[in-house]
């Protein structure tokens, strides 16, 4: 295998793992956003520990309904259409955070774990099918190393507001900190779409066996 088509392999192969990076910001953005704040920007009226719980506990769910239902969106439509999918409806979701009420903030999370748990789901598997065994171990390293950037940037962006505008409540850009996975996701749509259009070779040899 020549460099270049390493390269090319590496740089599908990131793009694909920008999913890993929504998983890892969604589960420790919130976090980072004092609890009061949100009780006021979405009007919540109970207790702040009972806020948390229910903020906290929709990725799981959601992400737990995603990845089982993954295996029937995968069986259904080739692996690229299934992340443009998700894509699409990432970005609809990301919509809901501007209905600022409670039951909106919690089907917004609920949602987003959902795509967590596609999303973890068919990155992997897109990864394997694409990977030549000699770079296989690197590609797939891929994935956790997005995690944890998505878990580290969901962090360090946060503080840097905080600190470049001196509001420790984030209530003046406490959208900023919701909106930016659809920043990754939309440059795995355009990627996906114009740079690279490509199916795994094993899902086209599945087609052509089944054809």
């Amino acid at each position: 295998m020549t460099y270049k088509s390493k390269l090319t392999i590496s740089l599908i192969v990131w793009n694909i793992c920008l999913s890993s990076f929504y998983f890892g910001y969604c589960i420790v953005y919130l976090g980072q956003i004092k609890t009061e704040t949100l009780q006021d920007l979405f009007s919540i009226d109970i207790s702040i520990g009972t806020t948390e719980g229910i903020l906290n506990g929709c990725i799981p769910i959601g992400a737990l309904i995603g990845a089982l239902s993954s295996s029937f969106f995968i069986a259904k439509f080739s692996r690229r259409k299934c992340l443009l999918m998700m894509n699409a409806f990432a970005f609809t979701v990301g919509a809901l955070i501007y209905i600022q009420t409670f039951p909106t903030l919690v089907i917004f999370r609920l949602c987003q774990g959902f795509c967590v748990g596609f999303y973890s789901s068919i990155a992997p598997l897109i990864i394997k099918e694409l990977s030549p065994n000699e770079i296989s171990g690197t590609l797939g390293s891929y994935a956790q190393l997005n995690i944890c950037l998505g878990v580290f940037t969901g962090c360090i962006f946060t503080y840097i507001l905080k600190k470049a505008t001196g509001d420790e409540t984030c209530k003046d850009f406490w959208y900023i900190i919701f909106g930016l996975p659809e920043i990754t996701i939309a440059i795995q749509t355009v990627a996906l779409l114009f740079i690279f259009p490509y199916e795994t070779p094993r899902y086209l040899l599945s087609v052509g066996k089944e054809g």
